[in-house]
């Protein structure tokens, strides 16, 4: 009765309440995006092109490895853990450890093209933004949305661009001060997030528990944790292929004004993030009591009127910003990386629907049968301009989430 009363309030007497707390995420969400722009727009300033172009490859890796190593384990999160706390206790320190292992295996071939300094602050990076993510996730399960955002998007920007700005006054910046300023600020955050989820009841496992198990031989599992991961894994590499497309057809210094355009087209996604966070409880819980259709229509309904919104609104400052970080790029190569970001207002949010309501065998298939095309399709457009490339993303993109929708039940 409990779960019918929440799923019922999805699309009835909650309305209003559901649109607030989504103005809310939105407002945070965006907050969190200035603030990375205004760190990317520092570093702009302060560093060569050639060791920007390197830095923004590296910072899209970390965040390729973070989600690589948290896929599978944040839908499980939700899915099983919303409105069981202790399930999703368990569920959570077993993911920080998978997550923490993966991440540290899957950095080791970058010791082969860093220092050994930088590539320590790399796997440090990697490490704690995995941490960072899968606690977001518990915490959206246990319905608490604000701090994960207040911690994935001010605080750790805001923290690393202070860092930096500080450095730079004492001495000349480097590719390794840099990701030390990015280690530095996950870190913080992580104490904080560490700290201020367990208001919520979300008690993460600390570093001194780094790999040690719970007590238990068989540590708990979400069902189907690994179609998940295969699902969730392929769809993080989709969206990342065109900067592996790019580094090898590209020098980084060309490299950089794509990279730059991507990171502001992909302030679209967080306005789908901010309502994946709010939404996905209700949809856990919607399934559960059978309800699923009602909260379906109404998600794809914000997806179409936040992300349409969105889209414009980064179309029609798109100029402005490209004169601020003093990009030389056609500007249909940023419409085309915002229009490859508006897939979800396009078609829903059919990529995390086909997840939570255990069509994610589905959706792993369809990934991965794509990425080897979708790779050779880029790696051919790269060598002839960035525009093409963005052209291409932009197709691809919408053609992964029309997939989604077509075989979404």
């Amino acid at each position: 009765m409990h779960n019918r009363i929440h799923a019922t309030s999805a699309v009835g007497p909650g309305l209003l309440l559901t649109l607030g707390a989504g103005l809310l995420a939105l407002g945070l969400r965006v907050a969190g995006a200035v603030v990375a722009l205004g760190y990317i727009w520092v570093l702009d300033k302060l560093l060569d092109p050639a060791v920007l172009g390197q830095l923004l490859i590296l910072m899209a890796v970390i965040g390729l490895i973070a989600g690589l190593a948290s896929a599978g384990w944040l839908q499980g999160l939700i899915r099983d853990g919303t409105g069981c706390p202790v399930q999703c206790q368990q569920f959570l320190q077993t993911a920080q450890r998978w997550g923490r292992g993966l991440a540290l295996v899957a950095t080791v071939p970058v010791l082969f093209f860093l220092s050994p300094v930088a590539c320590g602050l790399l796997m440090l990076c990697c490490i704690l933004l995995t941490d960072l993510t899968l606690m977001a996730a518990a915490c959206r399960a246990q319905g608490d949305f604000w701090r994960p955002m207040v911690a994935m998007g001010v605080l750790r920007w805001g923290l690393a661009a202070s860092l930096i700005v500080g450095i730079s006054l004492l001495e000349s910046i480097s590719l390794s001060w840099v990701l030390f300023t990015q280690a530095v600020g996950l870190f913080m955050t992580w104490i904080w997030l560490f700290a201020s989820a367990r208001k919520s009841g979300v008690r993460a496992l600390g570093f001194g528990l780094f790999w040690r198990l719970s007590g238990k031989d068989d540590p708990p599992v979400p069902k189907g944790v690994v179609a998940l991961w295969f699902g969730h894994a392929g769809q993080t590499l989709f969206l990342n292929l065109d900067i592996f497309a790019l580094s090898l057809m590209v020098a980084p210094e060309a490299a950089v004004g794509y990279l730059v355009l991507r990171r502001i087209a992909a302030s679209l996604g967080l306005v789908f993030d901010a309502l994946r966070a709010v939404f996905e409880p209700k949809i856990v819980l919607a399934l559960r009591c059978g309800r699923f259709g009602p909260v379906r229509t109404q998600i794809n309904r914000y997806f179409a009127a936040f992300g349409a919104f969105g889209a414009l609104t980064l179309c029609a400052i798109m100029p402005f910003l490209m004169q601020i970080f003093n990009l030389k790029q056609p500007v249909f190569t940023g419409f085309f990386l915002v229009l490859a970001n508006a897939a979800p207002a396009v078609f829903g949010a059919s990529g995390m629907l086909l997840a939570l309501s255990g069509q994610e065998v589905l959706r792993s298939k369809l990934v991965w049968v794509l990425l080897p095309l979708v790779l050779a399709s880029y790696v051919i457009v790269a060598g002839l301009s960035t525009m093409a490339l963005a052209c291409a993303v932009a197709i691809h993109s919408m053609g992964l989430w029309g997939l989604y929708r077509w075989f979404l039940r």
